[in-house]
């Protein structure tokens, strides 16, 4: 797998407010929300949290749902280190037919990290046709136990996922730093 190490401010193309669109690829809607996230309270409080839950598949919104209830969630102690963390690297991004996934590392402030398994769609029905939407995000490892992904399936049609015990032994592939936005 390959690392991409980003400062949180570096996708300069991705703008708070941002609705759901063809355009976006799928790399572009998690670094989207991640940049939200990094940004929750600016220009206003969850801000931030609002702007990920736009970008949530209506399967993803209907199980998480509805935003005060999402702003909670996101809030609580398993995805906390998304809100306003110091650096973010991304995973490369699978794409395979309309299901993608992508892992996504965060370091805290206090120096602990967490990372995550983005999973998208590419929606079929009106009216977010054909736009890239995310179906879930599950914490898959910590700085208590960092771990290699390992046994993930991406099943085309369902965008679902299984993976394998993770292992406090196993390690997180090499991150290689970039400016890039």
């Amino acid at each position: 797998m390959i690392w991409l190490m980003l400062p949180a401010a570096a996708c300069a193309t991705v703008l708070m407010g941002q609705e759901p669109s063809p355009a976006l690829t799928p790399a572009e809607v998690v670094r989207t929300q991640i940049t939200a996230l990094k940004n929750n309270d600016k220009p206003r409080k969850d801000a931030g949290i609002a702007t990920a839950f736009r970008f949530a598949s209506p399967g993803n919104r209907a199980a998480t749902g509805p935003l005060d209830r999402f702003i909670l969630m996101v809030k609580g102690p398993l995805y906390r280190p998304l809100i306003d963390f110091r650096t973010v690297e991304y995973g490369e991004m699978e794409v395979k037919g309309d299901a993608a996934r992508q892992i996504v590392r965060v370091t805290e402030g206090d120096g602990k990290t967490a990372v995550y398994l983005f999973t998208l769609t590419k929606q079929k029905d009106a009216p977010y046709k054909d736009c890239w939407m995310t179906d879930g995000v599950m914490r898959v490892a910590d700085q208590a136990g960092p771990a290699k992904i390992a046994g993930m399936a991406l099943k085309r049609s369902t965008c679902a996922f299984t993976r394998r015990a993770l292992s406090s032994s196993d390690s997180l592939p090499p991150c290689r730093s970039s400016t890039q936005s």
